[in-house]
């Protein structure tokens, strides 16, 4: 029995990790309510493809002004410090050119 090289082991994990991907696209597109793999078994609700595929109705829409709005309020809690240095800007500097 021989040792296995590196590239082997790469070409053998990624042959793996595809398979393995194909079969849980498979079940998850099938539409079948009762699932047996070996030992396992499970009984789940079927939904069409569509509804895999269409957007979500829930998101909501972040603006700019929402972004900007959850920075400096965050940015408030950090407590200001005193740099020696002149070229390193302030949090309230980074907030006012965030907000132009």
């Amino acid at each position: 029995m021989s040792h296995w090289t590196a590239t082997e082991w790469t070409l053998m994990l990624g042959a793996v990790s595809t398979a393995l991907g194909s079969l849980i696209l498979v079940i998850q597109r099938s539409t079948c309510t009762n699932i047996k793999c070996g030992c396992i078994e499970c009984e789940r609700e079927v939904r069409s493809i569509d509804e895999l595929e269409a957007p979500p109705e829930t998101l909501e829409a972040i603006t700019q002004d929402d972004v900007q709005h959850r920075l400096s309020s965050t940015l408030s809690n950090v407590p200001a410090t005193r740099s020696s240095s002149p070229s390193r800007p302030s949090v309230a500097r980074m907030v006012n050119n965030l907000e132009r």
